[in-house]
């Protein structure tokens, strides 16, 4: 994960996690917002650009927090491969044992 202190970034690959207070919204409707997240990265100069060559991909994880609903944006550089596989492992295996629950 990115620990910006004060540096621009060049190539990541953003994990949005969000936590919405119930299950009423869609989730690309959601999700539509990263948009709006990355265009504010981008104004903050926290990265150059949000084109082809700068964003590598997304990641969505979706949670219901009743109490505190968020956004939490998550950074991943290239170098940053391992920790990154690890975060969507971890998060697939709690959302396919939460599934099973239901």
């Amino acid at each position: 994960m990115v620990k910006l202190c004060g540096k621009k970034v060049g190539q990541i690959m953003p994990v949005f996690r969000w936590y919405e207070k119930d299950r009423r919204r869609d989730k690309d409707n959601v999700a539509m917002a990263k948009k709006f997240i990355l265009d504010s990265l981008q104004e903050m100069d926290i990265i150059r650009n949000d084109g082809w060559k700068e964003i590598i991909g997304f990641v969505d994880e979706f949670f219901i927090d009743k109490e505190n609903p968020r956004i939490e944006v998550l950074l991943y550089e290239p170098q940053d491969e391992e920790a990154l596989s690890e975060e969507i492992l971890n998060w697939m295996r709690s959302n396919l044992s939460t599934k099973k629950g239901e």
